[in-house]
C-alpha cells in the first residue's frame, strides 16, 4: 500500500479504523483486525485499542470473550487502563452481579492502585448500602468514601425552611395566614 511505503499508518490511525469497526457491531471482524492490523503495521496496540475492543464486547453483553481478550491482553504482558476496568465493573454493577464486580474492583485496585471513576462505583456503592455489607467488604477502605454522602445526609437530617422537603409542612401555615 502507498500509506504504507510514505509511513502515514501509526497508530493513531490504526486505532481510529478499529473505533470504525468496534461501532459498525461486528465483534469479528473488530476482533480480527485487532489482531492483524497492528502486526502487519509492526505497531503494538495501546490500551485505547485495548479498551475499544473491550468496551464493544461489554455493550454487546459477550463477557465471556470479553473476560477471554482481557487475559489475552494480560498474557502479551499489557494491562488494561482505568476505562477498561470501569466499564467491566460498571457492566456487573447494573446487573447486580455483586460478587464479580468487587473482584474486578480488588483487581484494578491491585494493577492500578487506585479506583476507576465514581461513575463506575456508584452502583456498588448503592448495592452494599442497600445489602448493608459495606463494612463487611471493606468498601470504604478499598475505594474511599463516597462523595455524595454529604448530599444525602444534608437532605435527610438538615431540612431548611426553604428547600422542598422543608417547607412541604410549612405551605399549609402560610396560605393559612395569607388568607386571614
Amino acid at each position: 500500500m502507498k500509506a504504507e511505503e510514505e509511513g502515514m499508518i501509526n497508530v493513531h490511525v490504526l486505532n481510529s479504523m478499529l473505533e470504525v469497526e468496534t461501532k459498525a457491531g461486528s465483534i469479528d471482524r473488530a476482533l480480527d483486525f485487532h489482531n492483524k492490523q497492528y502486526q502487519l503495521s509492526d505497531l503494538e496496540p495501546t490500551q485505547r485499542s485495548d479498551r475499544l475492543v473491550l468496551e464493544m464486547l461489554v455493550q454487546k453483553r459477550r463477557m465471556s470473550r470479553a473476560l477471554a481478550f482481557k487475559e489475552k491482553i494480560e498474557s502479551d504482558g499489557r494491562n488494561l487502563d482505568l476505562l477498561s476496568y470501569g466499564s467491566l465493573i460498571s457492566h456487573y454493577a447494573n446487573h447486580k452481579e455483586l460478587g464479580s464486580a468487587l473482584m474486578v474492583l480488588k483487581e484494578c485496585v491491585n494493577v492500578h492502585g487506585y479506583p476507576p471513576g465514581e461513575q463506575s462505583l456508584k452502583n456498588i456503592r448503592l448495592m452494599c448500602r442497600k445489602l448493608d455489607v459495606e463494612e463487611e467488604v471493606g468498601l470504604e477502605k478499598m475505594i474511599g468514601p463516597d462523595p455524595l454522602f454529604w448530599l444525602r445526609d444534608g437532605e435527610k437530617n438538615k431540612k431548611r425552611e426553604m428547600t422542598k422537603r422543608g417547607r412541604r409542612d410549612v405551605q399549609g401555615v402560610r396560605n393559612a395566614v395569607v388568607r386571614i
